[in-house]
């Protein structure tokens, strides 16, 4: 019997590897590949073959090297360049993966998997767009790319295009089973869309196809919490950080669903992780410095800063910055100095409020965090002082300066007869919940028409045209100042502070008429943030606010006829602190 030739030999045993290895027998595909090898140096597809089952036994070098001795002896050899830059991106080493996948890409330009990972890797390097024109090309060369729509959809709804990603979801899950990443990409921008009831059952499908995957279950407890469930919430985000411990996104969620549940201690707890999130580094760095980001982390113990010296940053949006700064009182009580940088809308009210702080705006930060021994999150203080339901004050606790109240005191004109009453019918951005959590003008006719009450605009930027077209069929027009006279914070608080009540939507406003003690009906979603409580007609924050909410319609209807009523109400009837 002869021995066969060289030749006739690796063919066969190629194809023993190959069954080894689509059988996932992957430590005898790896000796197969490599008696290959050893027969023929130059087999490339051996090499690559050999690297993607070492990457699956949980070897990256070996596969990495594997892959390398495959280019040194073909630099052209589109796999080996593909394969490396995949496994690469998986090693979290995102610039290595994408010049390798670049590479693949310009040897060969139609090869789709190419493309669609190159677009994976930009898409961890936080590139949406170049990610998005890799995707399409991709899906150009292959239209039933299912994968690729997927991720289409998911830099899509990174360019806050959730339209146009709910359409690329679709389409991958028209062309291929689902899986948990399309489902639960999905679900978000369903969400995006303000669509939590459609989100639902797309999220917890997600989680049936992969119970393991954080991810998704953190997307569910989003949807539950949209939803007015915060005890189920709380239990997807208890099993989101179990599957991934060091997640702060799903720490900081649970924190949140802890709050929306009084559970205050542990909610503020968690609540610090927000600091090492990726959501709060993109939206405090139009705010703080990354050097003054870098020196705020969680809140030190009340022993640590007893005497010490502090730099309080706000950190967060202009109601959140007037929410907190309730605790500025605490604070000045147990630290030595306080100074606190907020944005410069602020700054005038906060010096009339607290003449113990040194108040600085965003922006002069340079040297302070150096001068100082601490460094504070102003929304870190809740950690502090607010952990019981009772230690939450509720009193005033700003106050526009005696000049500012005296300017619009002789702007308003002397009391008269009828209940003066200060308005805002629109809060937030898209981004925000915006749209849900605002009223059109004309739908709010019948307070406007009530025989007994004038209404002073309060709505920040420029509604002129609204309340023009409004006043025009009004008996008692709106009365409204220029956008530039209530845009700083000491004019709006002392307008607010000057009227006899104020009705708001859920905006920054309600925060500063409960800070300063003005009477105050807020119209508020059926579900609102953890800010206005669970489900009780107060806040825990503020004794003037009372909460009118939305019922299980969701509508705005049953609200403004609630709020009609009260208004309706002699002045004499009022009794909520002033």
């Amino acid at each position: 019997m002869t021995r066969p030739s060289v030749p006739d030999a690796t063919p066969a045993l190629f194809q023993q590897a190959l069954e080894h290895h689509q059988a996932g027998r992957l430590p005898e595909a790896v000796e197969a590949y490599g008696r290959v090898l050893d027969l023929d140096p130059d087999h490339l597809g051996a090499y690559v073959n050999r690297g993607a089952a070492l990457r699956r036994l949980g070897q990256p070098d070996a596969a990495l090297a594997s892959y390398d001795a495959a280019i040194a002896r073909d630099p052209g050899f589109t796999p080996a360049h593909s394969n490396r830059g995949n496994l690469l991106q998986e090693l979290g080493r995102f610039d290595e993966a994408r010049l390798a996948l670049e590479t693949a890409c310009a040897q060969d330009p139609a090869d789709a998997a190419a493309q669609n990972n190159l677009g994976n890797t930009l898409l961890s390097q936080a590139q949406p767009e170049a990610a998005l024109a890799r995707f399409d090309a991709a899906l150009a060369i292959r239209p039933d790319y299912a994968a690729a729509h997927t991720n289409r959809g998911l830099a899509l709804a990174l360019l806050r295009r959730p339209e146009e990603a709910l359409a690329s979801f679709d389409r991958a899950l028209a062309l291929a089973p689902p899986d948990a990443v399309t489902l639960s990409g999905r679900g978000q921008v369903l969400l995006d869309l303000q669509r939590p009831d459609d989100a639902l059952p797309c999220l917890e499908a997600a989680v049936a196809r992969d119970p393991r995957n954080p991810v998704a279950r953190m997307r569910l407890g989003h949807a539950q919490t949209h939803l007015g469930r915060p005890d189920q919430a709380l239990a997807s985000y208890e099993t989101a950080v179990a599957l991934a411990p060091g997640s702060a996104d799903a720490i900081f969620n649970r924190g949140l669903a802890l709050l929306a549940l009084d559970r205050f201690e542990a909610g503020w707890r968690d609540y610090e992780f927000r600091l090492a999130t990726d959501d709060f580094a993109r939206q405090a760095a139009g705010l703080v410095s990354a050097d003054l980001r870098a020196a705020m982390g969680p809140a030190p113990d009340l022993a640590q800063i007893a005497g010490r010296s502090l730099l309080v940053v706000a950190e967060q949006g202009l109601g959140d910055t007037v929410m907190f700064a309730s605790m500025l009182p605490d604070l000045i009580e147990t630290a030595g100095p306080v100074t606190l940088l907020c944005p410069p809308r602020l700054t005038r009210l906060f010096a009339a409020s607290f003449p113990a702080v040194r108040i600085a705006p965003l922006g002069a930060d340079a040297d302070l965090a150096r001068s100082v021994d601490h460094v504070l999150a102003i929304g870190s203080l809740g950690r502090l002082f607010r952990n019981r339901p009772d230690s939450f004050p509720k009193r005033p606790y700003l106050t526009a300066s005696s000049a500012a109240l005296a300017r619009w005191a002789q702007r308003l004109g002397p009391p008269r007869t009828r209940l003066r009453v200060g308005l805002a019918w629109r809060g937030g951005v898209p981004q925000t919940g915006g749209r849900d959590r605002s009223i059109a003008l004309t739908d709010l006719r019948p307070l406007l028409e009530l025989p007994d009450c004038e209404f002073v605009s309060l709505q920040h930027g420029d509604p002129a045209e609204e309340i023009a077209a409004m006043n025009a069929s009004l008996a008692r027009p709106i009365h409204a100042f220029s956008p530039q006279a209530i845009d700083n914070f000491e004019d709006l608080a002392a307008l607010a502070q000057s009227l006899d009540l104020v009705v708001t939507v859920q905006t920054a406003l309600v925060h500063v008429a409960g800070a300063v003690g003005a009477p105050t009906l807020a119209m508020t979603r059926r579900v609102a943030p953890f800010r206005y409580g669970r489900s009780a007609p107060t806040m825990p924050w503020y004794g003037s606010v009372s909460l009118i909410r939305q019922d299980e319609t969701g509508t705005w209807g049953p609200v403004i006829r609630e709020v009609a009523t009260r208004l309706s109400q002699p002045m004499e009837a009022w009794t909520l602190p002033r």
